[in-house]
Order: C-alpha cells, then sequence, then structure tokens
C-alpha cells in the first residue's frame, strides 16, 4: 500500500519522480562541479581523503539520479532501488551529523542548523514520495500477474473437453424422414 498517491498534492508520482531526479540531478552536478574546483585547493592542503570521498559519493548520486529518471520513465522497479538506497543512506547520514551537532553544542539550533533540518526533512518528503511509486509498481505488477493467472485458469476451463455430458443428439435423420415421407 502506499504512503502518498500525489506529490506536492497535485502531481502523480511518475511525475513527481521525474521532478525529483531532474532536481536531484542540477543539485548533483551543482555538487559535483564544487567538489572538483575545490579539490584542486584541497589536494594542495592534503585533504585528498576527504574530497575523494565526497566526489565518490556525488558520482554514485548522479547515477542514481538518472536511474531514477529512467525508472520513472518506463516504469521500472528495479531502477528505483540505487536512488532510494543512496538517498535513503544520505538522509540518514545528515541526520546523524545534525543530531551530532546538535549533542555536542549543548544549545539551541542556529538559523543554519534549522534550514538544514527543514531541508532534510524535504528530502524525506521526497523519499517517501519514490518509495510510493515503487510501492504503486509493484502492487500494479502483483495484480497484472493475478489477472494473467486468472485468464489461464479461464482459458484451461473454457479449452478442457467436457466428458461428463452426452453430445447432442444428432436430428438429421429424423428432420429427413419428416421432409421426405
Amino acid at each position: 500500500m502506499a504512503l502518498f498517491n500525489k506529490f506536492c498534492g497535485c502531481f502523480g508520482l511518475q511525475t513527481g519522480s521525474v521532478i525529483i531526479g531532474w532536481l536531484g540531478l542540477v543539485v548533483s552536478i551543482l555538487v559535483f562541479l564544487h567538489s572538483a574546483f575545490t579539490f584542486s585547493y584541497f589536494y594542495s592542503n592534503g585533504y585528498i581523503y576527504v574530497i575523494s570521498w565526497e566526489l565518490s559519493f556525488v558520482i554514485l548520486t548522479l547515477l542514481s539520479q538518472g536511474a531514477l529518471i529512467y525508472a520513472a520513465l518506463k516504469n521500472t522497479k528495479l531502477m528505483l532501488v540505487p536512488w532510494l538506497l543512496t538517498v535513503g543512506l544520505g538522509i540518514l547520514l545528515f541526520a546523524a551529523y545534525l543530531a551530532e551537532k546538535a549533542i555536542s553544542s549543548f544549545r539551541y539550533p542556529d538559523v543554519i542548523e534549522s534550514i538544514l533540518m527543514v531541508i532534510d526533512g524535504l528530502f524525506l518528503y521526497f523519499w517517501l514520495c519514490v518509495f510510493s511509486f515503487y510501492q504503486k509498481i509493484k502492487e500494479n505488477e502483483v495484480s497484472k500477474l493475478e489477472c494473467q493467472n486468472e485468464g489461464a485458469e479461464l482459458q484451461e476451463i473454457s479449452s478442457a473437453p467436457i466428458s461428463d455430458e452426452k453430445p447432442p443428439p444428432d436430428y438429421s435423420e429424423y428432420e429427413n424422414k419428416i421432409y421426405f415421407e
């Protein structure tokens, strides 16, 4: 059973998944460009390890965004799984980072941290919408299989020979007697 039926209250889940995919693709490209330009600066200062992990995660995110767009356009649930896994992991890691930052500072979150929490909540909403789209595709496949199975059973029943009933009587000889006498 899907959690949501619409994206933002007015778009279907398929259209919403395409919108989420394109938004994520644009953001991932911007983050990739930012990481690539800062890579040379950090490389000279010895932070190569951190930046290489960031670039790896951004490339993985780019690929999963492309898979989301393809899956939404072709209605394939298998291609949604990479996006659901990478974005779900990103949401959890980001929430853990924000929680650790709030706990270690022993104060209320400031404006930037509050905005980051809202953004994390927005990503959670996007994730739930795509997960709902995944569930809808799964439900449609199950109902399609059930219909095919019912159709196969009906075809078997209709093509099975009827052995208990007697064949209808042949009236042709009787009719011939009546007409020719």
